[in-house]
C-alpha cells in the first residue's frame, strides 16, 4: 500500500505531470499570443496612415470646391454658414 503513495494521477509516473506541463505551456502561449496581438492592434491604432494634419478638413474642401466653380457663391455662404 505504501508503493503506491505518490503514483496516483497526479504522481510522477502517470499522466498528471504531462497534462499539467501541456496546460501550462498552451496557457502560457495564450497570454503571449494576447500580448502580441495587443500590441499589433494599439500600434494599428496610434499610428493610422491616412489620418491627420495631412487630410482636409470640410471648410477647405468647401473653399477648393468654391474656387473651382464646382458650387456658387449663394451655396458656399450657405454651407459655411452650417459648417461654422
Amino acid at each position: 500500500m505504501m508503493g503506491m503513495m505518490g503514483y496516483g494521477f497526479g504522481g510522477y509516473g502517470s499522466l498528471g505531470g504531462g497534462i499539467g506541463m501541456l496546460i501550462g505551456m498552451a496557457t502560457q502561449l495564450a497570454f503571449f499570443a494576447v500580448m502580441v496581438l495587443g500590441a499589433v492592434w494599439l500600434f494599428r491604432a496610434v499610428a493610422r496612415p491616412g489620418q491627420g494634419a495631412a487630410t482636409p478638413d470640410a471648410l477647405a474642401i468647401l473653399q477648393q470646391r468654391y474656387t473651382k466653380g464646382e458650387i456658387g457663391h449663394d451655396e458656399y455662404l450657405r454651407m459655411k454658414k452650417e459648417l461654422a
